[in-house]
């Protein structure tokens, strides 16, 4: 009987301990948001129509106003091109890898 009531208690304080490491790490992840600069990411498109443009457009607008982030675009021609800037650093991401490219 005593064995239980130790083991009961040990899981308990486990428990809190997981629920507190939890709750700080929680809190350093997404309470302090105002306290990061302005981001500005660079995107690698290939070259595209209007449509496409004006979705890209879109989706610029949308990061600014909802999440505080200035999107660039860098177009590109070739499908080599944006691998390559993406590892020299030149581009932060790339978005030409779509369903319909694979």
């Amino acid at each position: 009987m005593k064995r239980r009531k130790k083991r009961k208690k040990r899981n308990a304080i486990i428990w809190a301990v997981v629920v507190v490491v939890i709750l700080i790490a929680g809190y350093f992840s997404f309470v302090r948001p105002h306290q990061q600069a302005a981001k500005t990411v660079t995107v690698g498109i290939m070259a595209s129509s209007k449509a496409d443009d004006k979705i890209w457009n879109s989706v610029a607008k949308t990061a600014k106003d909802k999440y505080g982030v200035t999107v660039k675009f860098r177009r590109f021609t070739d499908y080599n091109q944006p691998n390559k800037a993406l590892q020299n650093g030149d581009v932060d991401l790339n978005a030409f890898q779509h369903k319909l490219f694979l």
